[in-house]
């Protein structure tokens, strides 16, 4: 009888603890509820089985070593879900790093633009009649004051330059951002600088609209008639022809797309007599494979 009642307490006892401790997993309140329960299911099937052999004589001994046993199964796997408990707390975890600095982050050194092609043009009023800056010109590689500096213009010669009107050279813009413009140069690299004092800046939607303009060699032979929706090919005009004389009547911006409204003209108003006609009418997207699609006659005729 003793012998019985020991081997059910360490039994009880023991498989109560190892299911508790298998694992860093199963160390929690529920797997403790749940090993106390295997225990005492497993203590009373030992119990029966004892019970059906010698019902007379064991059965409360044997029903007082199983519960017994559960409870210390139950103190011993709280102990060792402790213990684990412990263990976890102890190792060093890897420090979370610290969050990144509120500091804005800086423009980008390009803001995207269409195909980064001309998208205005800006006339100055700090040059000499020679075209001698009174002030160079610092041009950097960002939009902001701190940005290392790319290029020290002395001379409006050094950008490069289109015509805004009669003998009137304004400098090629190819990005903007609030109180910044990127300039070009001739050899197709280009500089941020801080609008100049006194000068003046043209966007390339107001700048081609009624002049003496032409659809450029960037132009599809297309027209829409709203913008970017049912397209139409233009019939009645010579395809070798780099530039095909049209009107432009006004611009729209859809979907984040800048688009003119076109007139396509039989014929150059520079010839012969008369307003000449129209061969179609409809809307172009202001750039091309990355040029604009339509530009204009600084000269006139």
């Amino acid at each position: 009888m003793p012998a019985s009642a020991l081997a059910g307490f360490l039994l009880g006892g023991h498989l109560a603890a190892l299911l508790a401790g298998s694992g860093s997993a199963l160390a929690d309140a529920a797997t403790v509820a749940l090993s106390g329960l295997i225990a005492a299911l497993l203590g009373v099937g030992i119990a029966i089985r004892l019970v059906l052999r010698q019902p007379e004589s064991r059965l409360p001994v044997i029903a007082t070593a199983l519960v017994v046993a559960a409870l210390v199964g139950l103190m011993l796997s709280r102990r060792e879900a402790d213990r684990r408990q412990r263990a976890r707390d102890e190792v060093p975890t890897e420090s979370t790093p610290p969050a990144a600095s509120a500091v804005p982050a800086p423009p980008a050194p390009d803001a995207p633009e269409p195909g980064d092609s001309l998208v205005g043009l800006l006339e100055f009023r700090g040059a000499s009649a020679a075209g001698d800056f009174v002030t160079p010109l610092t041009l950097r590689a960002a939009p902001r004051p701190d940005a290392p500096v790319r290029f020290v213009v002395q001379r409006l010669a050094e950008l490069d330059i289109e015509e805004i009107g009669y003998e009137e050279p304004a400098v090629v813009v190819r990005g903007t951002q609030p109180g910044w413009l990127r300039l070009a140069l001739p050899d197709g690299g280009s500089g941020w600088v801080e609008s100049p004092a006194g000068s003046r800046y043209t966007p390339l939607a107001d700048l081609v609209v009624n002049r003496l303009n032409y659809l450029t060699l960037a132009w599809d032979r297309r027209v829409a008639e709203a913008p970017g929706v049912a397209w139409r090919g233009v019939e009645g005009i010579d395809p070798g022809e780099p530039e095909t004389p049209a009107v432009v009547h006004g611009s729209r911006i859809e979907a984040g797309t800048l688009w003119l409204e076109v007139s396509v003209q039989a014929y150059s108003p520079c010839e012969g007599d008369g307003a000449p006609p129209d061969v179609a009418r409809g809307w172009v997207p202001a750039w091309t494979a990355g040029e604009p699609t339509a530009w204009f006659h600084s000269r006139g005729c």
